[in-house]
Order: structure tokens, then C-alpha cells, then sequence
């Protein structure tokens, strides 16, 4: 899903690009969009649906600290860590 882009107009408008259809959202207050950030319970259905089915997917952190990089490149910085520590 693309990050979605916000203009506010002179009025005080807001627009927004629906992240499933493209649609251009009009709004002056995020409350008044009940579907926010999508234009329709459609477009917010079809994007759960996206991730039901496994087409979304939120990267697992593979050594499980929560730090980018590969568990070969953690282990290296860990063994380092612990080296200094005993210096």
C-alpha cells in the first residue's frame, strides 16, 4: 500500500488519495470519513481482504531483537559486543 499524500487547501480542505482505487477524498476533519484512509467500505473491505489472503505482509525480524539486518550480521555485532565487554 503506497503512503498516502495530503494537500489542504486555501479553505481549509483536505484531500486525500484513496490507497486501494486512487479516488481523490475531500474532508475537513479525519471524523468524517468513516472509512478513513480509504473512499468506501468497498475500497477497505477489498484492502482487508488483500491481507486475509496473504498479498500484505509485514516482514518477520528474523533473529527476533527487532534491529534491521540479517541474524548472520547479529551474531557477528553480539560476539563483538561480548569480546569488548571482557577487554
Amino acid at each position: 500500500m503506497a503512503a498516502e499524500k495530503t494537500d489542504r487547501s486555501a479553505d481549509g480542505i483536505r484531500r486525500i488519495i484513496c490507497p486501494r482505487c486512487g479516488r481523490v477524498i475531500e474532508y475537513a476533519r479525519v471524523s468524517d470519513i468513516a472509512t478513513f484512509p480509504f473512499c468506501s467500505a468497498r475500497c477497505r473491505l477489498v484492502d482487508l481482504d488483500k491481507w486475509f489472503e496473504g498479498d500484505y505482509r509485514i516482514s518477520a525480524d528474523p533473529a527476533g531483537d527487532g534491529l534491521p539486518g540479517t541474524p548472520g550480521e547479529h551474531k557477528q555485532a553480539r560476539e563483538r559486543g561480548t569480546k569488548r565487554e571482557k577487554s
